[in-house]
């Protein structure tokens, strides 16, 4: 019963299918109007890491529409995709991909696959490195050799460290000039950077003065000439050799007491100068003693009487010796005693300036008394005055003698000082009545000059000069 039922449904079934298989028949595709694609794979364009990447795989032919995909289990290049028949991206990673691309179109017969090929690389260094701290360099001539790479370091955009070289092949540390000096850095890649500066080298420079001698302070005195300031002095310089040396005086005023400065100077080519400065005192002078002699047969006689044997020589009669037989006296001629009332010798001068003096006459006397057994002239205001500058002095000075004119002359002294004013001083000599000349109004001494001796300068008016001029006027 069961194998029955079992056989008509197949029966059934088979029916069935004759039925559908002689239906109506539908229109199919034509097998021979499919395309066949041809895909070629290849070695695409190398990658760089961190560059943006893009290749188109779409070179399969034999359709108009054709797609691409990738091959299920098949892999783009890390950071790479496919976006339509492109392989686009930027790559991350270094590697040699290969993968698979199915090519297919509608109208093809099957789709077709090719091998492709990418090679990822690290990226490309092809700049150069930077040489940081160079500079020109300026030397002197003998200094040692500086260490160039001093201060020297290079940077690279990719390598961490990069070595700097120098080439100083060209420098010539012992000649002036100026030389190349050449700094190189390469990094990894092969990239070099070179940089060059310039080596000055120069001559030791002259930086040091002459060396000037033989300079002293100096010691003038008032009135002085101005001596040769640069009489012995000398400057010499290390490299010039013998330089020039002036003298700068016009601080120095050598006509007024005080202390200056007198500077020299000396410069050599390159302008270095010394200066040496030394000191000139001017002071006054030291004062000297001098001797002035007044001979007295040189003042001016006119109109003066009073003098010689009977009061009968008057002017310069009263003028003894013939400047050459009287040998007693300076210059063989003196004034015979003179008596009163009249007889005044005066005797001028000039000084420069005020001061002191010592005043000296030589004497001898014809008439003298006897003081306790000696022979003289006691000289005092009362037997003669002696006024200086028209003042009165007072003195006493015993003047020896006898009764006849056979006693030398002697100087003197009738004052250690006194006073001398600026411009003309007189000092004169007047005999008043006394007793030394026995029935006259008195008698004096015979005076041959006067001396005063004084640091002061002074000019004795002398109203002759030699004995033949007072030979003249005497007419005898």
């Amino acid at each position: 019963m069961n194998f029955k039922k079992i056989t008509a449904f197949f029966i059934l079934i088979f029916s069935l299918f004759i039925l559908i298989s002689c239906g109506p028949k539908e229109e199919t595709e034509d097998p021979d109007e499919k395309v066949t694609l041809t895909y070629q794979g290849t070695s695409l364009e190398t990658g760089i890491i961190g560059i943006t990447y893009s290749q188109n795989i779409a070179i399969a032919t034999g359709s108009d529409n054709i797609t691409y995909a990738l091959k299920q289990g098949s892999t783009l290049p890390e950071g790479l995709e496919l976006v339509g028949p492109l392989v686009y991206g930027i790559p991350t990673l270094v590697e040699s991909s290969e993968f698979i691309i199915v090519a297919d179109a509608d109208d093809a017969k099957a789709p077709v696959e090719a091998t492709f090929t990418i090679v990822i690389n690290e990226p490309i260094d092809t700049e150069k490195p930077n040489i940081i701290g160079t500079s020109n360099i300026t030397i002197v001539n003998g200094d040692p050799k500086p260490n160039w790479l001093d201060g020297i370091s290079a940077t690279d955009n990719v390598d961490e460290t990069v070595t700097v070289t120098v080439d100083d092949s060209a420098v010539m540390l012992t000649t002036a000039g100026t030389y190349d000096l050449i700094y190189e850095a390469v990094d990894e890649a092969g990239n070099t950077r070179t940089v060059t500066v310039t080596v000055t080298i120069l001559d030791p420079a002259d930086t040091l003065a002459p060396i000037i001698s033989g300079t002293n302070n100096f010691n003038l005195e008032l009135g002085d000439e101005v001596p040769n300031w640069l009489e012995g002095v000398t400057a010499v310089d290390d490299v010039d050799g013998t330089v020039a040396v002036t003298v700068d005086d016009s601080a120095v005023n050598l006509e007024a007491e005080g202390t200056y400065d007198l500077i020299y100077r000396a410069t050599d080519q390159e302008d270095n100068v010394r200066t040496v400065t030394v000191t000139v005192t001017v002071v006054k002078p030291e004062p000297v003693l001098k001797t002035y002699k007044y001979e007295a047969e040189y003042i001016d006689f006119t109109g003066i009487s009073g003098s010689g044997w009977s009061n009968t020589q008057t002017e310069w009669g009263m003028v003894v010796g013939d400047g050459t037989s009287n040998t007693a006296t300076s210059n063989g001629m003196y004034v015979a005693y003179f008596t009163p009332p009249y007889a005044t010798l005066t005797f001028e001068f000039t000084a420069d300036e005020a001061g002191t003096g010592k005043l000296i006459f030589s004497m001898t006397s014809e008439y003298v008394m006897d003081f306790g057994g000696v022979e003289l002239m006691l000289l005092n205001p009362d037997i003669m005055t002696l006024t200086i500058n028209g003042v009165e002095m007072d003195y006493e000075i015993p003047v020896f003698g006898e009764s006849q004119p056979n006693i030398d002359f002697q100087e003197y002294v009738f004052f250690d000082s006194f006073d001398i004013k600026e411009g003309v001083n007189t000092i004169s000599l007047t005999m008043l009545e006394n007793q030394y000349f026995p029935g006259r109004p008195g008698g004096g001494p015979n005076v041959d000059y006067m001396i005063i001796e004084s640091f002061v300068d002074i000019e004795m008016n002398q109203y002759c000069d030699t004995v033949e001029e007072v030979i003249l006027l005497r007419g005898f």
